[in-house]
């Protein structure tokens, strides 16, 4: 089976290479100095520039170490420590995280990264001009990054994030206790309602069984932290709800509030009837929705469904898939 990480550097590396034909080409100019690069080029992949890290960091007089057997970069540069994983769309600077437009990938033996990064790890300013297809990079000890505003995020009891899958997650491969990321569905560069775009929240596997004799597949998802851009966390007590406007309405703010009138339940789970995406249905079972608590629950489950949906399958939800997450109990936080 291939990894996430696998997945994620094969399909840039393709969408790289579908670029080469026709891309105009990156020209990047560090304090006013245009850089040369002995063999792969800075690349527009998409709408991320990507540009070869170990050229422009080594240009700044920074040491770069490559560990083949982990795929990792790690480097010194301007008094920050960057550790950075091929695939892996989470970097680390001085220790705070940071989140990137695209995971760094290899192409022809060199790391590229997108060009916002290099502003985190130098401490520099950043710009891209697509007239002349340039990256401009000033690391003059002059420059001073703006101050980051003070962001208050304020979370309501019964308010609802809604959230894309970073990851796949199946009821054949996945086990309890395993974690996982979902983005915040951000309008945007606004974010969501008070959430900065980028923010990504953390989950675990709560329970989980494959399809097994009378007993179909049972994906039960919590979560429990989330991620902001600046490298902060914060706690939370988030269980599932679907986003269709049976069990989540939108008020003129913006933000979702889970719906109570009608629902006779307190949290959902994913089960497998009809189709591979699973049911997202009801429980009042506050225990992880498996064995004992599985079949106390099942007449109240198929009650939820058509008939025609009684046919048992596995789960599988694809990374994109989307979903809300219900806060159960109400937070503030200063970033």
């Amino acid at each position: 089976m291939i990894s996430s990480k696998k997945r994620a550097t094969m399909t840039i590396a393709a969408l790289a290479a579908c670029s080469l034909g026709f891309a105009q080409n990156v020209q990047v100019q560090v304090d006013g100095n245009a850089l040369t690069f002995p063999d792969t080029q800075p690349q527009l992949i998409g709408t991320v520039v990507m540009v070869p890290l170990r050229s422009v960091f080594e240009h700044a007089g920074a040491t770069v170490t490559w560990d083949q057997a982990t795929q990792t970069v790690t480097s010194d540069v301007n008094g920050s420590h960057v550790v950075l994983h091929t695939g892996d769309s989470e970097a680390t600077v001085n220790g705070n995280m940071k989140y990137l437009d695209l995971p760094p990938t290899t192409i022809g033996n060199r790391m590229l990264v997108p060009m916002r990064f290099l502003g985190d790890a130098l401490g520099a300013q950043v710009n891209w001009s697509p007239a002349t297809y340039t990256v401009t990079i000033n690391t003059s000890s002059a420059y001073t990054p703006p101050p980051t505003p003070t962001i208050n995020v304020s979370l309501q009891k019964d308010e609802v994030i809604p959230v894309t899958l970073d990851q796949t997650l199946s009821s054949t491969d996945n086990h309890v206790g395993d974690t996982f990321m979902a983005t915040v569905s951000a309008n945007g560069s606004e974010g969501y309602a008070t959430l900065p775009a980028g923010t990504k929240i953390e989950g675990h596997i709560a329970a989980v069984q494959p399809q097994t004799g009378d007993e179909p597949a049972v994906l039960d998802l919590a979560f429990d932290m989330i991620d902001f851009p600046n490298g902060t966390t914060m706690p939370i007590d988030g269980s599932l709800v679907s986003m269709d406007t049976q069990y989540a309405m939108q008020g003129d703010d913006g933000v979702y509030l889970a719906r109570d009138e009608g629902i006779t339940y307190n949290r959902m789970v994913f089960v497998g009837f009809g189709t591979t995406d699973g049911q997202l249905v009801g429980t009042n079972e506050s225990r992880p929705l498996m064995g004992s608590a599985l079949d106390d629950s099942l007449s109240s489950i198929q009650a939820q469904l058509p008939e025609d949906q009684y046919q048992k399958s596995e789960i599988v939800l694809g990374a994109g898939t989307d979903m809300g997450i219900r806060i159960n109990q109400e937070d503030h936080a200063t970033l």
